[in-house]
């Protein structure tokens, strides 16, 4: 089972929408996969999925139900477990509760081949305490200057609290690769300056107005538009999380320029994708 913890320092970077399409699309390439929204008072993947949970992280806290009764089918048979929404006793959790909150979790999970963790924004303690956990921690965020500083606070976090964290890179919002790869840059290398640590590029999402449509409609963006740009760079994000050996590690020199090669590949066939619809329906 491998863990991956989907984090941002700021809110407004579409890091719950990011977690639900990269957890359908292992789904869909056949990984079994728990979603847990993993933030503590201000959960929502329930809304961006569309569903309404008999029991969430809140009854297992309060009612002391197991983690596997909150377990709810989720598109593409992937399984979730969702967060209670304004819960004041959830977001206040902290110390032995939270560590056994993430160890239930985690069991829960250990049948899957993937659990994805949906963190609340910022470093506060119940986001660090799933970071912990989690073999692999994937960073959100957007070409903002303050989202990228953003992201250098909490790969900071990540790397006090676990210095052999797998720390990764998700550019989200994206006008094009060269933006990116300018903003993994500045990201990257503030962190070896200051941290003497590497990051990889894990992926880069572009920015996509199919995106806002679904998250409009309550879906996920994989399943309203499977062929649009944002659901093909997830695709690629699924093949690069699972490369062997770990991909993470990769040296940026090398890391980068693969990297950037496979995402123009996938944004250029999106491309050729979206010009060739009108054509074929006009031949139809």
């Amino acid at each position: 089972m491998v863990s991956i913890a989907i984090a941002n320092g700021k809110g407004g970077v579409g890091k719950t929408s990011l977690s639900v399409s990269l957890a359908i699309s292992l789904a869909e390439h056949g990984h079994k996969t728990l979603l847990v929204d993993a933030d503590m008072g201000l959960a929502n993947v329930d809304l961006v999925l569309g569903i309404k949970p008999a029991k969430t992280l809140l009854h297992v806290v309060r009612d002391s139900v197991p983690v596997s009764e909150a377990v709810v089918e989720g598109p593409e048979g992937i399984d979730v477990v969702c967060g209670g929404t304004g819960s004041k006793e959830l977001a206040s959790l902290g110390g032995e509760e939270l560590k056994a909150l993430v160890d239930a979790v985690l069991d829960a999970g250990s049948k899957h081949a993937y659990v994805v963790f949906d963190t609340s924004s910022g470093i506060g303690e119940s986001a660090t305490a799933f970071l912990r956990a989690s073999k692999r921690v994937l960073v959100v965020t957007t070409p903002d200057p303050t989202s990228v500083m953003d992201a250098y606070a909490t790969a900071k976090a990540v790397f006090e609290e676990k210095p052999g964290a797998e720390v990764a890179l998700i550019v989200n919002m994206a006008e094009s690769p060269s933006q990116a790869s300018t903003v993994y840059g500045r990201v990257s290398s503030i962190v070896a300056q200051f941290l003497n640590k590497e990051i990889a590029l894990a992926g880069i999402v572009p920015l996509d107005p199919e995106v806002g449509k679904a998250l409009r409609s309550r879906q996920a963006f994989i399943l309203t538009s499977p062929k649009c740009k944002a659901s093909r760079a997830i695709d690629s994000l699924v093949e690069w999380l699972n490369r062997e050996p770990s991909p993470v590690v990769d040296s940026p020199a090398v890391g980068i320029l693969q990297r950037m090669r496979s995402i123009f590949a996938a944004f250029k066939k999106s491309e050729q994708d979206v010009e060739e619809a009108p054509a074929a329906k006009e031949a139809a």
